[in-house]
């Protein structure tokens, strides 16, 4: 299952996810949350993490830091991801770009 659509499930189920530090604390009502969807919450935790820090469109490129992406001017390592931003290092140095101008 996707992360974001992981998140909306368990948003449907009522399970409150509040992020603290490194860690995803629930509160979920009694029964909602089966062993299944907890193994999902634990196998996508830093995605999830992400989407309640900084929303879903941020959220999709956090699998692919350290990894190469394509962006207009070539192709670079993902380095850094803001809410508005990203940096690219391409040739040493750390390019920025949309959010959207990445294609991984």
């Amino acid at each position: 299952m996707r992360s974001d659509v992981l998140l909306r499930r368990l948003q449907s189920l009522d399970i409150e996810l509040t992020p603290c530090g490194d860690e995803l604390h629930f509160n979920a009502p009694k029964g909602a949350l089966t062993p299944e969807l907890l193994q999902e919450m634990k196998t996508h935790k830093q995605e999830l993490l992400a989407m309640l820090r900084y929303g879903i469109p941020t959220a999709r490129l956090y699998p692919y830091l350290g990894k190469a992406v394509k962006v207009p001017s070539g192709e670079g390592i993902l380095w850094q991801v803001f809410a508005d931003r990203v940096g690219v290092v391409i040739g040493g140095k750390v390019r920025f770009y949309k959010q959207e101008e990445i294609n991984q």
